[in-house]
């Protein structure tokens, strides 16, 4: 089964763009890694309603094709240490990378970060956590009436982050997310998640 592999980096402030840059180019070394089915860095637009895209957060997104390659990556392969050393200069602390499987209904993950703009939720709830549960499947439902064409996608945390929940969406464009999401039935819904305790919503442009 594949999973989805996210790392929130906290970059230097004073060092911020040139990091994202060199996260790039970097992450390109993990090409022709067994296992690795997708890769995909993100430039943070959006966190929490605050527009920080100067800021130059990022998320890196990986999928796998299972926890065996991914484990088999990090953290104590050649390739991983590589990457690692030249990112450490940039980093305000070393993330640990969050191993997510899809939830029930769902498989791949790869799409949603090959989006015009992806929009990324992600909370430690406890496994299982119905209130989310719920909450997601509202918004999905009323997402797929709004537009049929908007893609989503959930899951669970695995190891580490196992109470962890992470929900995805992947707009056309910027203008189809403001669209969408501005609907006031679907923004109420939208609501109803961030309102879960540690809810963060992150709106990123991937590449």
């Amino acid at each position: 089964m594949a999973i989805t592999e996210l790392v929130f980096p906290i970059f230097k402030p004073e060092t911020a763009q040139q990091a994202l840059n060199t996260l790039r180019t970097e992450s390109m070394t993990f090409g022709g890694t067994f296992g690795l089915l997708s890769r995909r860095v993100g430039h943070v637009q959006r966190l929490n309603d605050q527009v920080i895209s100067a800021s130059h957060r990022a998320i890196l997104a990986l999928e796998w094709n299972d926890t065996k390659d991914f484990r088999k990556f990090f953290p104590a392969s050649e390739v991983f240490g590589a990457f690692r050393n030249k990112m450490i200069p940039y980093l305000v602390q070393v993330p640990m990378p969050q191993p997510f499987q899809p939830a029930p209904g769902y498989s791949r993950s790869s799409e949603l970060f090959e989006s015009g703009v992806t929009q990324v939720f992600v909370a430690n709830v406890g496994n299982g956590n119905q209130e989310i549960e719920n909450a997601w499947q509202k918004f999905v439902e009323r997402l797929r009436q709004e537009n049929r064409g908007v893609k989503n996608w959930a899951g669970w945390g695995l190891e580490d982050a196992e109470d962890s929940w992470l929900g995805i969406v992947g707009y056309d464009s910027a203008e189809e997310l403001h669209s969408v999401g501005g609907r006031e039935n679907v923004a109420a819904l939208v609501e109803n998640i961030k309102k879960i305790e540690g809810m963060e919503e992150f709106i990123v442009t991937f590449e």
